[in-house]
C-alpha cells in the first residue's frame, strides 16, 4: 500500500486552524482530537519517544533540534490519539523546516502510524502548512513528529491538529 505525501495545501502557516470548517462532502468536521497542538505554553501531552536530538518549546512552538555532532538519525515525539476504526480524519499541521539540513531532503514530518497510514513532510528550507487524510483501521493512531537533519539544524512545528471527518 503505497503512503500517501501531500504537501504545501492550505492557508500560511500560523494559521489556528488548517482545514476549512466543511468536509468537501459538506459535512464538517468532529472535535479537537490532538492534545496541545498549538503548543501556546509548554510540550504537555507530548511524548520524546526517540531521539538524537532535543524538543523544546518557544515562542509557541515545538522546536526539534539536531544535537551539535549531528543527529545521524531522528528526534520524535509522539501522541497516541483514539480514533474509530473505519472513519477518516484530517490531519493538518504547519511545518517550518527554513532553517533544516538533512541528507534526504526530508527535514520534520507529521507522520500517522499504527492503526492509521499518513505523512506530510517539509523537505530542507521549506515552510507551510500540510493537510491530509487517513482511514483508521484500529482504536489509536500514534501521532509521530519527526525531524532528521545535519548538525546544528532545527525545525518549528505548530498547529498540529486531527479531526474526524463527518
Amino acid at each position: 500500500m503505497d503512503t500517501p505525501v501531500m504537501s504545501g495545501i492550505g492557508p500560511a502557516v500560523g494559521s489556528p486552524l488548517a482545514m476549512p470548517t466543511e468536509s468537501a462532502g459538506g459535512g464538517g468536521y468532529g472535535p479537537e482530537l490532538v492534545t496541545n497542538g498549538t503548543f501556546d505554553t509548554d510540550l504537555s501531552g507530548w511524548t520524546d519517544f526517540y531521539g538524537h536530538g532535543t524538543a523544546s518549546w518557544e515562542a509557541g512552538k515545538m522546536r526539534l533540534s539536531c544535537l551539535p555532532e549531528g543527529c545521524g538519525s531522528q528526534t520524535l515525539q509522539r501522541q497516541i490519539v483514539s480514533v474509530e476504526a473505519g472513519k477518516t480524519y484530517a490531519v493538518s499541521v504547519d511545518l517550518d523546516a527554513t532553517n533544516a539540513s538533512c541528507y534526504n531532503n526530508v527535514a520534520t514530518r507529521l507522520s500517522v502510524t499504527g492503526n492509521g497510514s499518513l505523512i506530510l513532510q517539509a523537505g530542507n528550507g521549506e515552510s507551510g502548512t500540510f493537510i491530509g487524510t487517513f482511514t483508521a483501521t484500529g482504536t489509536s493512531v500514534n501521532l509521530d513528529i519527526v525531524t532528521g537533519c545535519d548538525a546544528g539544524s532545527y525545525s518549528f512545528i505548530d498547529n498540529v491538529s486531527m479531526r474526524e471527518v463527518l
